[in-house]
């Protein structure tokens, strides 16, 4: 089955890679430390911004850290129902170029 592109495959690894990043985002936020460079970049993005990460974060902005919260809790019923539109629709290209 290796190689042949069956859903379980796909979606185990592509569950892998989304998992990291969220491991990568709390010492960012707690200690102001990038664990990786998506989160080195994000922290580029708030010092832009005049948002300073680490433990004052989330005394001064709370907002903020509870709004990316919310979203990382809402993000895998948005990722799910996208799936399930966009499979349908790779079913009729399938049949189209087939």
């Amino acid at each position: 089955k290796f190689g042949t592109g069956i859903p379980d495959g796909l979606i185990a690894s592509e569950a892998a890679n989304n998992a990291s990043i969220g491991g990568a985002f709390i010492p960012l936020v707690a200690l102001g430390i990038p664990g990786d460079a998506v989160t080195e970049i994000l922290l580029g993005g708030f010092m832009i911004h005049g948002i300073n990460p680490g433990p004052l974060l989330f005394r001064y902005s709370a907002d903020l850290v509870y709004a990316v919260f919310g979203k990382n809790l809402l993000l895998p019923f948005s990722r799910s129902s996208a799936m399930a539109s966009h499979s349908r629709d790779d079913e009729r290209l399938g049949a189209l170029f087939s």
